[in-house]
């Protein structure tokens, strides 16, 4: 939800950061769960959990900015 806000506030030239910062923050935890919880994978090493959950994070960052990049550049924005 904090990413669909977020690209809301960009389409309408608003503040960005109030909606990205808690949606990085959020999904840096969600993912970082995912990798150290026993229902999921449940990686013995925590700090690879960690390390793993931040690449996600900044995969995730980086295919918003390059949507919104891409639609910017064809006028749909």
């Amino acid at each position: 939800m904090l990413w669909s806000i977020a690209v809301y506030l960009m389409r309408h030239r608003w503040n960005v950061w109030v909606a990205l910062l808690p949606a990085i923050f959020m999904t840096y935890v969600c993912a970082s769960f995912l990798f150290v919880s026993e229902q999921f994978f449940g990686l013995e090493n925590r700090l690879w959990a960690y390390v793993l959950g931040g690449v996600v994070t900044l995969g995730v960052l980086l295919l918003m900015i390059f949507k919104l990049r891409r639609d910017y550049a064809k006028g749909d924005a």
